[in-house]
């Protein structure tokens, strides 16, 4: 049993550790599914608040909306530092729709406009207010009014008086925002109007999709580092066993190739269950309450408490063992998740302070269950203490019962010796002061051997004559 526990152990600690290099490989992705979530909300507010304007018109505020989404994921999937934003809600009246910055600067301003007729659309670009501006286009109408702009300079060429505006347009025109090699790969028409006409639709179907891309990606991660710690442990273990004579090569390479295939498979769900605890943490709130490590530990908790339910399910583990190893599991991911938020303050670097700190508080979390400090099961030293205090408070109960059997037999005797006291040896004692301080010794003497008489020790003597013939009889011993 317990080298089925240390192996146990060992792989949980392939997933954290597989978890933890999931978190660094897909921030870009991280950051990327943020800002869809982000994004998205901008354009569900906006299609709900002018829920009443008619879809046809609205789909061009909707095309501004979805292209700044589908650029700022793009730039944040690529690492780039670069950001979009509509002006709607910042400065509605500002000449361009969408500003594209490389931190505070910006680097291009962009006009959008999406009609149903490509003159109207080339018309209204033209105006002098957007001059230098890129002009985007919903992805479908790009070629016609590409089209409608050269027939017109083949047409009219430098006798148009609206020449050089249209020149503008057509050396500006776009069907995407891009810049510095990022691009959101455009929108059609029929996009931007489903978009306004199921503002929730299309929010769930962008969150989806950057939500898979990144668990998707996190798992594969996951799967190649488990996998590769597994087969790398296991190899170690299983050639030791070789070389001592105690596996065959056969052997060595099926359970090998089972370990690997166990830690790929535990790494890939941890990871991807980890990006996912992630993601409804942000939106819940609590992302700063978990850090970079919680996440992790936690997919990995319960990816252990799964495999403890089915053992148990099965019958291979009672009661007592099953509740241990999921306050085992448990503590380990607390600790975990505490220790690897101290550690990011402790070492101020991305990923590395969180994960020192998590794998350190990982590993004193398992010596001190193992040990029995901490945890739920049998061995642990709190429940013997415990039962120990039980044991006590037992004995002391039985204790306390016979002192109160002591005290009342003690209390009787006291009555009733005091009974008799009052009774029998107070007159006595009265009479025999009143004697003495009367000069009455003879009486007193006879009082003084009635009440030895009483107690069972009589004197050796009864009256003055025979207490002179005691004193003066040298052969008889005077013991006092």
């Amino acid at each position: 049993m317990a080298e089925n526990k240390r192996r146990q152990l060992g792989d949980e600690f392939s997933g954290l550790v597989a978890a933890i290099s999931a978190t660094d490989a897909v921030r870009p992705l991280a950051e990327a599914t943020l800002g869809v979530f982000r994004d998205s909300e901008q354009l569900r507010r906006i299609i709900e608040t002018n829920a009443k304007v008619d879809p046809s018109i609205l789909q061009g505020r909707a095309l501004e909306f979805l292209e700044v989404l589908k650029f700022n994921r793009a730039a944040a999937e690529a690492g780039a530092s670069l950001h979009a934003a509509a002006t709607h809600f910042s400065d509605p009246h500002a000449a361009a729709d969408v500003l594209i910055q490389n931190g505070e600067d910006v680097i291009k301003e962009v006009q959008a406009k999406s009609y149903g007729r490509a003159a109207d659309a080339a018309r209204t670009l033209a105006e002098e207010k957007y001059q230098g501006m890129d002009r985007l286009v919903p992805k479908d109408r790009f070629d016609e009014i590409r089209e409608l702009l050269n027939r017109y300079q083949q047409r009219f060429g430098l006798e148009s008086p609206r020449d050089e505006a249209l020149g503008d347009v057509a050396d500006h025109l776009t069907d995407e925002l891009h810049a510095n090699g990022i691009g959101s790969g455009g929108t059609t028409r029929e996009q931007a109007e489903f978009a306004t006409r199921h503002p929730q639709a299309a929010a769930l179907q962008f969150r989806g999709a950057a939500v898979l891309k990144e668990v998707g990606q996190a798992g594969l991660v996951g799967a190649a580092v488990g996998g590769g710690l597994q087969g790398a442990f296991s190899a170690i273990h299983q050639g030791m066993r070789l070389s001592q004579g105690e596996a065959t090569a056969t052997e060595v390479i099926v359970i090998t190739i089972q370990a690997t295939a166990s830690g790929a498979t535990r790494g890939g769900s941890v990871a991807a269950g980890s990006r996912l605890i992630a993601i409804a943490a942000n939106e819940v709130g609590l992302s700063r309450v978990l850090g970079e490590i919680g996440p992790g530990a936690i997919a990995n908790a319960l990816f252990e408490a799964g495999l403890s339910t089915h053992r148990f399910a099965r019958g291979e583990i009672d009661h007592g063992t099953y509740r241990e190893e999921l306050g085992g599991a448990a503590l380990r991911a607390t600790a975990s998740t505490y220790c690897g938020m101290a550690g990011q303050l402790l070492i101020p670097v991305p990923v590395v302070g969180a994960a020192v700190g998590a794998i350190s508080g990982y590993v004193a979390a398992a010596v001190l269950v193992e040990s029995g400090v901490l945890g739920l099961g049998s061995n642990n030293i709190v429940a013997v203490a415990e039962e120990r205090q039980a044991a006590i408070e037992r004995e002391c109960a039985a204790a306390i019962l016979e002192m109160q059997r002591c005290q009342q037999e003690l209390q009787q005797l006291e009555k009733s010796y005091g009974k008799e006291f009052r009774q029998t040896f107070s007159p006595l004692l009265d009479e025999l002061r009143q004697y003495q301080r009367n000069g009455l010794y003879r009486n007193g003497l006879d009082r003084l051997v009635r009440i030895g008489d009483i107690l069972a020790h009589s004197l050796p003597w009864r009256s003055f004559e025979e207490f002179d013939a005691f004193m003066l009889n040298t052969e008889i011993e005077l013991v006092l």
